[in-house]
């Protein structure tokens, strides 16, 4: 499926005015070079940059973020596009699913059962934190989603997350809106 979706973009790329059918098809292809070119070409296209400020208050939670990208979304004027959900932190994540109590103990405890503090990390011996880098690492630091209509595209229940592993901290959340 992605290598039709890039033929099929990739095929329009010289053309600054090409409108795809479907936006949410940019979150299949990672961002390549092509792509971001397109997009900063065409004169058609709003670029909304943002970043929001979150304090955590324990080392591992799950933060919901959601509300903050939905303004975001609202603020940006983009009707058709992809949001782009990016934590420059080493030691967070930013996940996607249900605001359920239950679940959000269960992801924090899974993710402690699988990256363990104090495991013998090689990294501990700097910093004594390994254990959330390499969870972030496996995890990762972004999420894009679909916009449409000037909303965010999500499952019904379906929320965005911050994923701190190194808390409790301030931390910095980017968040990118492009589309027209």
């Amino acid at each position: 499926m992605k290598a039709i979706l890039r033929f099929h973009i990739s095929k329009h790329v010289d053309n600054p005015c090409y409108k795809p059918s479907n936006l949410k098809d940019f979150s299949a292809l990672n961002f390549s070079s092509k792509i971001c070119q397109f997009i900063y070409r065409c004169p058609e296209m709003k670029v909304f940059f943002q970043t929001v400020q979150v304090s955590t208050h324990r080392r591992t939670e799950l933060i919901d973020i959601t509300d903050k990208i939905e303004d975001s979304v609202g603020r940006s004027q983009v009707k058709d596009g992809i949001c782009l959900v990016y934590s420059p932190h080493s030691t967070t994540a930013i996940i996607v699913n249900e605001n359920e109590a239950g679940l959000r103990e269960d992801i924090v405890r899974k993710v402690c059962q699988d990256y363990p503090k104090g495991a013998g990390w090689l990294h501990d011996r700097v910093d004594d934190n390994a254990d959330a880098h390499l969870a972030s690492s496996f995890i990762g630091p972004a999420k894009v989603l679909p916009v449409r209509d000037g909303r965010l595209v999500r499952g019904t229940w379906q929320n965005v997350f911050l994923l701190e592993l190194d808390g409790p901290r301030s931390r910095r959340i980017t968040i990118e809106v492009i589309g027209r």
